[in-house]
């Protein structure tokens, strides 16, 4: 009986010791899928679900900019919500308080040192295009999402006004520079990068390849300036300099970050992509408009040209990134149907490509009530004045942001603000 007051005391010690280590509990999971292999810790099952989607959706979007997506990566890597003691030193810390695209930065500079050690062998030192190419891939994916929610509006307009301007910031400099972390100049650098890496994709085939080179050469020793111009010796003609190729293929690449177009421009160009140009079908200098389920049976060699077909994909990718979207889960079935067509499958082609039609209708007849309702309750709650402010406040954001970075390298021909 002496013992019972111990016993006493020690329960309620113990109920609380268990509380504060269920309250401290950290969650582990692994995920580890084709785009990646990681270890994700956190202190609750939603963050650990949420860290591990947002970390595949990063992972995927560097490998199909370097042209690395048939690789499974060697090494996996950690995801910690911070404070946890449990987590590697290389780890990869989440802050849930911190802005997202710092946090974005981190995660694919880690990702991208992932990717090059796996290329290369070594561990990546420090560079400048390697920061290069991470820092625009968080800017395409943060802003880019952001865009999707409707709580951001893409604005590539200050860097179209720039190149509309003759305004070309110099491709030697954006090679070779770390970047800045004082903003503003911090946001033009990224959304500049952003552009960049866009134009490189599309420089090469496979899709990323010359962004994989030059990481590599730079990994290897030779600047990303030097690489860049050796590898791009093919694409320019005599006499002509890296700077002239860039300055030449940015503005599409600018462009390819359009606004999102109106439905009845949407439909225009689907209904132009549902049909291809064939010649020799009646006479042998005749030429009419095919539509795409008839393909296959007038033109029994199509698979003679599977990059024919690869580019009306991408083209129909590139629409469904300009469509509202209402309209863009139909685009990605148009171009999963032309997947199915260069891979042989023809049965398949024709079944997707009908359920691409009839989807596509569904939607825009969607699209065009809701745009009727918007319309009809912004005429009756917004001043006629209101309805070009964004508009200006695009103009305004590029004059006072051109006014306060006077003299940099990124805008070489921005006059000083008048008094």
């Amino acid at each position: 009986m002496a013992h019972a007051p111990c016993r006493r005391h020690v329960l309620p010690l113990l109920l609380a010791l268990a509380t504060a280590l269920t309250a401290a509990q950290t969650y582990v999971d692994e995920v580890n899928t084709a785009m990646a292999r990681l270890v994700i810790r956190a202190h609750d099952r939603d963050r650990l679900n949420s860290l591990g989607f947002y970390g595949i959706r990063c992972a995927r979007l560097l490998d199909q900019a370097i042209a690395t997506q048939s690789q499974l990566p060697s090494r996996k890597l950690t995801i910690a919500e911070t404070p946890d003691t449990g987590a590697p030193q290389n780890a990869v810390l989440f802050v849930p308080s911190e802005d997202e695209l710092p946090f974005a930065r981190r995660l694919l500079r880690e990702l991208l040192s992932r990717r090059l050690e796996d290329l290369t062998g070594k561990r990546p030192d420090e560079a400048p295009f390697r920061s290069l190419v991470a820092d625009g891939l968080a800017h395409r994916f943060v802003f880019g999402r952001r865009a999707l929610s409707g709580f951001y509006e893409p604005d590539y307009e200050i860097a179209r006004n720039q190149f509309m301007r003759k305004d070309f910031p110099r491709i030697d400099l954006l090679l070779s520079s770390l970047p800045p972390e004082q903003e503003p100049i911090l946001m033009l650098h990224l959304m500049h990068a952003d552009l960049l890496v866009a134009m490189l994709e599309s420089l090469s085939t496979p899709h990323g390849q010359l962004v994989q080179d030059i990481l590599v050469a730079e990994q290897n020793g030779e600047s990303a300036a030097q690489a860049a111009e050796r590898l791009t010796a093919s694409l320019r003609s005599d006499g002509d300099s890296l700077q002239a190729l860039y300055e030449r293929r940015i503005l599409r690449a600018a462009q390819r970050q359009r606004r999102i177009s109106g439905e009845d421009v949407i439909q225009e160009r689907v209904r132009e992509l549902e049909t291809v140009p064939v010649i020799g079908v009646e006479g042998a200098t005749a030429i009419r408009r095919v539509p795409l389920d008839d393909l296959p049976d007038i033109l029994k060699d199509y698979h003679n040209d599977p990059q024919g077909l690869l580019r009306l994909e991408r083209r129909f990718n590139d629409l469904r990134l300009a469509s509202p979207y209402l309209l863009r889960d139909a685009l990605q079935t148009y171009a999963h149907a032309l997947s199915w067509l260069r891979n042989g499958d023809i049965p398949r082609f024709r079944d997707t490509i009908r359920q691409a039609r009839a989807q596509f209708r569904q939607a825009l007849d969607k699209q065009r009530r809701l745009q009727t309702l918007m319309d009809d309750f912004e005429a009756r709650n917004t001043p006629t004045w209101h309805r070009f402010d964004s508009f200006l406040r695009i103009i305004r954001r590029y004059h006072d942001l051109a006014d306060s970075l006077y003299g940099h390298p990124l805008l070489p021909g921005t006059p000083p603000k008048q008094p």
